[in-house]
């Protein structure tokens, strides 16, 4: 079973070959919520993925630690592997996190 106690360990395992940016642009959405508030989903554009995109093209939804966000230095090692075997990537940002305004109170 997958959990993110693993990948934790793979980010820290390879971590020597973590690019020094953000290899990978995002689209972003931003959803409004219920209760007024606002959350922002990223869509990964990756070439490699992108250029061949079908129905049938796997998707694979990141969801970030409590606090954190698409610029997480762990995600990067994450969306570098999903975009070399051709699978989509989407990034769901917590309320108030990925410079995704804090519209409602706590």
């Amino acid at each position: 079973m997958l959990s993110g106690n693993l990948q934790t360990m793979y980010y820290a395992i390879s971590r020597e070959t973590l690019p020094e940016e953000d290899n990978y642009p995002f689209q972003r959405e931003m959803v409004g919520l219920s209760d007024g508030g606002k959350t922002s989903i990223d869509w990964v554009c990756c070439p490699e993925v992108d250029n061949v995109f079908t129905t049938k093209t796997p998707i694979l939804v990141i969801l970030p630690g409590l606090t954190g966000d698409r610029y997480a230095e762990y995600l990067k090692v994450v969306i570098d592997e999903a975009c070399k075997r051709r699978i989509k990537c989407v990034v769901l940002n917590h309320r108030g996190c990925g410079h995704t305004p804090l519209t409602t109170r706590m």
